[in-house]
């Protein structure tokens, strides 16, 4: 089946090793999730997203870890140099797999979700990748070898609001630098309105 160009579909890369040469299979959910969706229980999804401001070469990454409750627990943010918002939003995957390693998360069940597409579909896919992205991509792709229990899905905008959100106040130099332990209110109400019911109630 080939794989369309478009937000209405999700697909993921399979945590199996991809052959250099040979694409790997990438499947398509058909059920369209607009909003941000919680994993299993074990399982850590980390959403990541680029801010470029065109026409400098100025873009921040941000990415952003939550657990099957949907409680925050990790992230990262960055300024970064890109010639594009599609190179910036390859570095932000980049930056995502360099961070989880650097945790030592490598053998962990994790959720990389990305609204870039076309990063999603090159890293899968050598055929896909402009050229200007390979050696990010690949050194994404090598990383991604040492982590086997890794999922990198491509998700749909309103999806990845938390780290669209996140990724813009680093850009506009909004972000304190405690971040993660004292969340700023205006991503403490993102959170908290894309918390599963089970866990409002608890709270």
């Amino acid at each position: 089946m080939a794989i369309m160009e478009t937000h209405s579909r999700h697909i993921f890369i399979s945590s199996k090793p991809c052959s250099s040469l040979q694409p790997c299979p990438v499947s398509h959910l058909h059920t369209v999730n607009h909003r941000w969706r919680p994993p299993d229980p074990g399982v850590m999804k980390l959403n990541v997203d680029a801010s470029y401001l065109s026409p400098t070469d100025e873009a921040s990454v941000a990415g952003v870890c939550q657990d099957s409750t949907g409680h925050l627990i990790d992230g990262f943010a960055s300024s970064i140099r890109a010639s594009s918002a599609l190179q910036a939003e390859a570095i932000a995957l980049n930056s995502a797999l360099k961070f989880l390693l650097q945790r030592g998360l490598e053998t962990d069940r994790i959720i990389v979700e990305s609204d870039s597409l076309v990063c999603v579909e090159a890293i899968c896919d050598p055929e896909k990748r402009p050229w200007e992205l390979r050696p990010i991509l690949d050194e994404t792709l090598t990383m991604k070898l040492r982590c086997p229990n890794l999922q990198i899905i491509h998700c749909h905008r309103g999806a990845n609001a938390l780290a669209d959100c996140l990724v813009k106040a680093h850009r506009a130099s909004l972000l304190p630098p405690n971040w993660v332990s004292q969340l700023p209110i205006f991503l403490q109400d993102l959170v908290l309105s894309k918390l599963p019911v089970n866990s409002l109630i608890c709270a």
